[in-house]
């Protein structure tokens, strides 16, 4: 419904099963990233109105940032999932993969937008992997959330306990901005 009051932008936007959920719930998708040319193409065909905000998060920069700020107008909620490789099983799960620092750059995105919530999907195996100086990820992103502005939780889910017909461990890390004093659930 593009008459709603509600706004949702995606990063790591992929060919848009987070951005499917969100709009099934009623939530306008404004724009949208996805470095993948071939799975931009699948996600445009999928959301024709959302406008294409770039394709690598790591090049875009502050001033094209504060633009987009000013462009999309108020956005409600970030949602994002890095890329899982470096945290799962069928990778390598190697502290030095670039792509496990990649949450910074989604942070960057709040920070310039400052959305009402923030949530931040990838493999529950997240929760156990160890930075480059032998402190947990999950910490680094608790830390910097709260650093940002945001009140933030942890929840760690299976589809399979919502009706998914699959074991897929997930974690959610769910922000919401400290002015608006509630706490995420």
């Amino acid at each position: 419904n593009k008459n709603t009051s509600f706004s949702v932008l995606s990063l790591f936007s992929g060919c848009g099963g987070f951005s499917l959920g969100f709009s099934a719930a009623g939530f306008h998708v404004k724009g949208f990233l996805e470095i993948n040319r071939a799975v931009r193409k699948i996600y445009k065909d999928n959301f024709p109105h959302s406008r294409e905000l770039g394709s690598d998060i790591e090049q875009v920069c502050q001033s094209t940032l504060l633009g987009l700020a000013g462009e999309l107008g108020p956005v409600d909620v970030l949602i994002g999932g890095p890329p899982c490789q470096g945290f799962s099983l069928s990778g390598k799960r190697r502290v030095d993969d670039q792509r496990n620092t990649l949450f910074k750059h989604y942070l960057r995105f709040v920070d310039s937008l400052r959305p009402k919530l923030a949530i931040l999907e990838n493999v529950r195996l997240l929760t156990s992997m160890k930075n480059q100086l032998g402190g947990l990820i999950k910490e680094d992103i608790l830390h910097e959330f709260s650093a940002h502005g945001y009140s933030v939780r942890l929840f760690e889910v299976n589809a399979k306990d919502y009706g998914i017909p699959q074991h897929r461990e997930r974690v959610l890390f769910v922000a919401v901005r400290n002015d608006l004093d509630s706490e995420p659930s």
